[in-house]
């Protein structure tokens, strides 16, 4: 099930207040204020050459930490554990773009939610409903690619992983993904897609690189698999008690141009999930 915002707001998501860097000046000197704001002025147009896609498992009540994802300046947001878009509109209308999608089984409180906060041609895909959270869409703005949205779930079936989610959508969806660009980004929700504890696990990496597809933070920060310098999880908010669970995998062009990959901090983000928000920017333009 799915819902989208067909109203258009004015979301205000490409408003950024003006940190001053670059300001280290002297006080009274008009030099330094308008090099400061220049400054800012480059670094922002540098920024807006690249689409900008977030990953956030928010733990539930989006509508009153959407600020929070809104400071990030996201072209595109992914945000697991989301509530309903009917639910979101009460509570700040003016934040969600118009072109947003909800989907969700039947929980009103959680769900993916998937806000496009700048102008993209989408076109929808078939969802499956035994893949309820790898949620497909084709994309096009400066170059097409196909965006899969992930939140990975505890399997149904008795034996499996949370990985079954994300086996199940690259088996069905195979040809798309080795043929296109593509980007899989969201929560999955294991610490073990990049070394299973278990021989009978799924290893989702080795399966993304037959397919040509890549994690973007590996690549940008030069780890191999199992290696990190940050995490994204913390479980009940222990700092010492960290896993890597949320991931953006994309074909070999789009991680070609990929410019920055970040995770946000234990300390600006605790305060409202055990989850920090995974920043991707992407050159466009890519042929």
């Amino acid at each position: 099930m799915h819902d989208a915002d067909e109203h258009r707001a004015d979301t205000g998501a490409g408003c950024r207040e003006d940190r001053g860097r670059g300001g280290r000046a002297e006080a009274g000197s008009d030099f330094i204020h308008v090099y400061g704001e220049a400054r800012d002025f480059i670094e922002n147009l540098e920024r807006r050459k690249n689409m900008r896609i977030i990953s956030w498992n928010c733990n539930g009540g989006y509508g009153k930490k959407i600020d929070k994802i809104l400071e990030l300046d996201p072209d595109i947001a992914v945000i697991q554990e989301c509530e309903s878009l009917e639910r979101l509109r009460s509570s700040c209308r003016d934040k969600i773009p118009s072109k947003s999608f909800w989907f969700s089984e039947s929980d009103k409180n959680k769900g993916v939610g998937i806000f496009f906060h700048s102008e993209f041609g989408i076109f929808s895909m078939e969802h499956y409903s035994f893949i309820e959270f790898v949620i497909p869409m084709k994309i096009k703005k400066d170059f097409e690619f196909y965006l899969f949205s992930v939140w990975a779930m505890a399997p149904k079936e008795k034996g499996k992983t949370y990985t079954f989610q994300i086996e199940r959508a690259l088996k069905r969806y195979k040809d798309i993904l080795a043929n296109n660009h593509s980007i899989f980004i969201g929560d999955f929700n294991s610490p073990h897609i990049e070394k299973p504890v278990e021989k009978t696990e799924f290893m989702v990496v080795d399966e993304f690189e037959k397919l040509g597809i890549f994690s973007a933070y590996h690549k940008f920060h030069k780890k191999e698999y199992g290696e990190h310098s940050h995490h994204t999880f913390y479980w009940n908010k222990k700092k010492d008690f960290t896993h890597m669970l949320d991931y953006c995998f994309a074909s070999k062009a789009i991680i070609d141009g990929v410019r920055n990959v970040e995770v946000g901090t234990y300390e600006d983000w605790i305060e409202f999930s055990d989850h920090c928000p995974l920043v991707v920017d992407i050159e466009e333009g890519l042929s």
